[in-house]
């Protein structure tokens, strides 16, 4: 049987989300303003940071799942990175912005790896290679829907990207 197809478009989109991690590149230079005494390349690991603690629970992502199921993993990848996504919208403090945006990867990474798992262990035949192939799609459009809207909110305020 098939999954609904609310849980279908669910599955989904989890892919438009993934690289969520890299929408605030273009908020560099304003980033190195507002924090004139913060050497760029530490701004700069503000990117890095999220991408490197992303591989952190992408490694211990089998063994959480396994001991919490996947459900689980995934709901709590979605509200952490939530969460950390916004702290820097609030707050002009450099270090909380770089601890966010380590939590921030630590959600991503648990629920990134499961975009594609959950399309291949539920569905089947035709419908599994078409369901990927939306997959592979939706998250090139959602990484390009998020850094066209990164770069409108831009004009606002580096607040408003986060």
């Amino acid at each position: 049987m098939q999954p609904r197809l609310t849980t279908t478009i669910s599955i989904l989109s989890l892919s438009t989300v993934t690289g969520i991690t890299t929408v605030i590149t273009g908020i560099i230079p304003q980033l190195k303003r507002t924090f004139p005494t913060v050497p760029t390349t530490l701004i700069e690991w503000l990117v890095t940071i999220a991408n490197c603690s992303a591989l952190i629970t992408l490694l211990l992502n089998p063994r959480l799942t396994s001991r919490w199921g996947l459900r689980p993993i995934v709901i709590s990848g979605l509200l952490i990175s939530a969460i950390m996504g916004l702290i820097p919208a609030i707050t002009t403090n450099f270090i909380v912005i770089m601890v966010s945006r380590l939590g921030l990867g630590l959600g991503v990474g648990l629920f990134s790896p499961h975009a594609i798992s959950l399309l291949t262990h539920s569905f089947t035949g035709d419908l599994r290679a078409r369901l990927l192939g939306y997959q592979t799609g939706l998250s090139a459009l959602g990484n390009a829907i998020l850094l066209g809207l990164a770069g409108l909110l831009i004009s606002l305020s580096w607040h408003a990207v986060f």
